[in-house]
């Protein structure tokens, strides 16, 4: 699992920056993952079909996050995707809210060990990280819009 997390930076090393159309497709690529997420949250299906598909999103903003870390122009990505979406429909679609992934963490930390990936775990940092990326303006608004937080 490590050697698959080393590897993907590494592709995007050695590809090159994403075009926008690779942007793109990642990012739908992510609501999809959230509409998976969020449905399976919903029905309380933590069974192991249910996990993975919960998992696959918070892996995904995870590692968006760290990939936009490394990159110069994320704030712009960022703002551009803002721009076309609006700021309350960018969240809904790509986001999950707190205060959803506090009641994962509830049935995640519910006994002496954490059962859930560490990506759900630290999906809060995440999100900060992401609202730092953004640069202050656009993390003020996000603070401001419910569906961000």
């Amino acid at each position: 699992m490590k050697m698959i997390l080393f590897l993907i930076p590494l592709i995007f090393i050695f590809a090159g920056c994403p075009n926008q159309k690779e942007i793109k497709d990642s990012m739908n690529d992510l609501k999809e993952k959230k509409t998976a997420a969020i449905s399976a949250m919903s029905a309380q299906d933590y069974s192991i079909d249910g996990l993975l598909k919960i998992h696959d999103y918070f892996f995904n903003f995870a590692e968006k996050v760290n990939l936009m870390m490394g990159e110069e122009n994320s704030s712009k990505m960022i703002q551009s995707f803002i721009d076309e979406f609006g700021m309350k429909n960018f969240c809904e679609s790509f986001i999950i809210s707190t205060s959803i992934w506090q009641s994962l963490e509830v049935y995640c930390s519910n006994r002496s060990f954490y059962k859930c990936s560490p990506e759900i775990k630290e999906y809060r940092s995440f999100l900060l990280k992401f609202k730092e990326i953004a640069g202050q303006t656009l993390n003020q608004k996000f603070n401001a819009e419910p569906s961000c937080n």
